[in-house]
C-alpha cells in the first residue's frame, strides 16, 4: 500500500513540479556569477575597461532591472539566458524566447538578440560567457514589421510589462518619424531609458539619422575598439551621444559556434547594461538622472568636448557608480525633448529606496558636476584617439543627399550587427566586409 501511495504521489509530483535541471536553472543566483576568466584581446576585453569586478564588488549587477530587447528574439534555451530571460511577446505569435536569426539560414543571419543578451545578462555556462549585469532581466520583443512605425507600439509594450531600459540595437535607414518619437516620449514619461545603435556604414549622418538612434531623448551610441580607437564601421554624426565597445567582441553565432562580431549593436547592449548597473546601485534615481551619471562620467575621446564620433565620451560604469555626481546634472539627451509647452521631458520618477546621496564614495580627483578625469584601467592607447573627427564632418552636400535617399527608402533598409567570424576567420554568410583599419 505504502508503495502505491509513494508511486501515485511521484507521479502527481511530477506532473505538476518543473523538472529538477529546470528548477536549479531558475534557482541559479547571479550574486554567484564570477567574472570571466580571459578578459584579454581575444577575451572579453570589456570586462577590464569597465573594470566589471569593482562594480561587482560596489554591490552593482543589474538587480531589480529589466532590460527589454526590441530585436530577433532570444534563445531562452542557451544555458547562459535561462534564468535571466522572462517572456516576452513577438508581434507575430509567440513569446520570444526563441531567436529568429536562428530560422532563416538562407538569409545568413546570426541569432542577434541571443548575442545581444549574453553581453547583458549572461550567466557564464558552457561558453564561459558572462553578462556585465548578470542580475539583469531580459524581456524580448519581437516587433510587427521592419517598417520603423513598428518601433512605438513595441517601445509602449515593453515598458507596460516593466522594462526601465528599452535596448534597440537595429534601425531603420531614415530620420526619426513622429510616430517613433512619440513612442519614445511615453518611455520617457513612464520613467524608462531607451538606448540605440547608430548604425554600421562607416558613414557621417545628419540631424535625427537613424531612426530610433536619431530620435530625440535617445541614448544613440557608436562603437570603439580595444584601445579606444573609433571602429571606423560605425556610423558618427549629431545624433550620437555616447560610445562603447563595438569591435571584435567574442560571442556565439547560430549552432553556439564561437566567434567574434562587431558593430554598434554590441555598443548599444554594453550601454544598456550600465544604465542597469547604476539603476540597480541607485534604485531612487530617476531616468534622466541615471542617463546623466552616464553622460557625466564619460570618457572624452576624440575632440574635447562633445563630437560626432563618441558623443559625450565612452561610458565608464565604474565611475558612473562612484563618483559623485549632483542630483541636478546636466541631460543634454533629454534636454532634447521638447514637452508641448515648451519645457524640457518629464522623467517620471524611479520607486523610492532608503539610502545615502548616491556617489558620495567618489574616487580622488573627481569633481562633483563633471566627468572625472581618471583614465579606464585597461592598458588601452588613449593618446590620439579619435583623432579622425575633424576629417569626418557632416557637410550640407552630404546631409541634403542623405535626407533626400531617406525620403526613397525610410523605414524599409533594416541593420543589424550581425557579423561574427569563427576563430578560424571564417565569414558567415552575409557578412559585411572588414572596413579597412578595424582592429583586430
Amino acid at each position: 500500500m505504502v508503495a502505491v501511495l509513494t508511486a501515485v504521489l511521484t507521479a502527481v509530483l511530477t506532473a505538476v513540479l518543473p523538472p529538477a535541471r529546470a528548477l536549479a536553472a531558475t534557482a541559479a543566483v547571479p550574486s554567484a556569477v564570477a567574472p570571466p576568466q580571459d578578459t584579454g584581446p581575444d577575451g572579453q576585453w570589456w570586462f577590464a575597461q569597465f573594470r566589471i569586478p569593482e562594480v561587482w564588488a560596489a554591490g552593482a549587477r543589474g538587480q531589480g532591472v529589466t532590460v527589454a530587447l526590441i530585436d530577433s528574439g532570444v534563445n531562452a534555451s542557451w544555458p547562459e539566458l535561462t534564468s535571466a530571460v522572462l517572456p516576452g511577446t513577438d508581434f507575430h505569435g509567440g513569446d520570444a524566447r526563441v531567436d529568429t536569426g536562428d530560422a532563416r539560414a538562407g538569409e545568413g543571419l546570426n541569432p542577434h538578440g541571443s548575442q545581444m543578451a549574453l553581453l547583458i545578462a549572461a550567466q557564464s555556462g558552457p561558453s564561459g560567457l558572462v553578462g556585465i549585469a548578470p542580475a539583469a532581466k531580459i524581456l524580448p520583443v519581437i516587433r510587427a514589421t521592419r517598417y520603423d512605425s513598428a518601433y512605438a507600439p513595441a517601445i509602449q509594450w515593453a515598458v507596460d510589462h516593466g522594462a526601465r531600459v528599452v535596448n534597440i540595437s537595429e534601425g531603420a535607414d531614415g530620420a526619426c518619424s513622429p510616430e517613433l518619437a512619440t513612442g519614445i516620449r511615453y518611455a520617457l514619461d513612464h520613467g524608462a531609458v531607451v538606448v540605440a545603435g547608430v548604425g554600421n556604414s562607416g558613414k557621417a549622418l545628419p540631424a535625427r539619422w537613424p531612426a530610433p538612434a536619431g530620435c530625440p531623448g535617445v541614448l544613440a551610441v557608436s562603437a570603439f575598439d580595444a584601445s579606444l580607437r573609433f571602429w571606423s564601421g560605425s556610423n558618427y554624426g549629431p545624433s550620437v551621444s555616447v560610445a562603447a565597445p563595438g569591435a571584435h567582441l567574442l560571442t556565439l553565432g547560430r549552432g553556439r559556434v564561437r566567434g567574434f562580431g562587431d558593430g554598434t549593436s554590441s555598443a548599444t547592449a554594453l550601454v544598456s547594461a550600465s544604465v542597469a548597473l547604476v539603476w540597480s546601485k541607485y534604485p531612487q534615481l530617476t531616468n534622466r538622472q541615471v542617463v546623466a551619471r552616464l553622460l557625466a562620467t564619460a570618457k572624452d575621446l576624440g575632440t574635447p568636448g562633445r563630437d560626432d564620433e563618441f558623443g559625450y565620451g565612452a561610458v565608464r560604469p565604474y565611475h558612473a557608480i562612484v563618483d559623485t555626481v549632483p542630483a541636478d546634472a546636466a541631460n543634454p539627451v533629454f534636454d532634447a525633448v521638447a514637452a508641448p509647452s515648451g519645457t524640457s521631458a518629464v522623467s517620471a520618477p524611479a520607486p523610492a529606496s532608503a539610502g545615502s546621496t548616491p556617489g558620495t564614495g567618489a574616487v580622488a580627483g573627481a569633481s562633483a558636476g563633471s566627468p572625472s578625469s581618471a583614465a579606464p584601467a585597461t592598458g588601452a592607447a588613449v593618446d590620439g584617439a579619435g583623432s579622425s573627427a575633424d576629417a569626418r564632418s557632416t557637410g550640407p552636400a552630404l546631409a541634403g543627399a542623405a535626407v533626400a535617399g531617406g525620403v526613397l527608402v525610410g523605414g524599409l533598409l533594416w541593420w543589424r550587427s550581425r557579423s561574427v567570424r569563427r576563430r578560424a576567420g571564417q565569414g558567415q554568410p552575409g557578412r559585411r566586409p572588414d572596413p579597412p583599419g578595424a582592429e583586430r
